[in-house]
């Protein structure tokens, strides 16, 4: 499972890597049924606040969607774990990712730890 902080930071290379506009892929991913708010998006992808990961999982989706539609060959972004690829043709956007036990996240926070503290419910 990657965990929500490198999740995060896979994200966020993508869409600056891509040249997507921010509220281009927060319109597309609110179309595509995502709870967060366009201000909540919008921080997540400054680096400022931390998404359930069904929201992220739903995000990492619509960029991939977005970076296929404009056909750029940039490397996507990562879902929180194989199971969570909707899509499977968009794993060809992802390189091989290998973290070391423990690597899995960027400030010291467990994936665990991280499940926990991003496990806010949305209605």
């Amino acid at each position: 499972m990657l965990g929500g902080f490198a999740q995060r930071w896979s994200t966020i290379n993508a869409v600056e890597a891509s040249g997507l506009e921010p509220d281009d892929v927060v319109a597309a991913y609110i179309d595509a049924t995502g709870r967060a708010d366009a201000p909540e998006v919008r921080q997540y992808l400054e680096g400022v606040v931390m998404l359930p990961e069904r929201e992220r999982d739903l995000l990492t989706q619509t960029i991939n969607e977005l970076l296929d539609y404009a056909d750029l060959t940039i490397g996507g972004a990562y879902y929180s774990d194989d199971d969570s690829l909707l899509v499977p043709e968009h794993i060809g956007h992802l390189d091989s990712l290998t973290l070391e036990a423990g690597e899995d996240d960027f400030l010291g926070t467990s994936a665990t730890e991280e499940q926990d503290t991003s496990a806010q419910d949305f209605p």
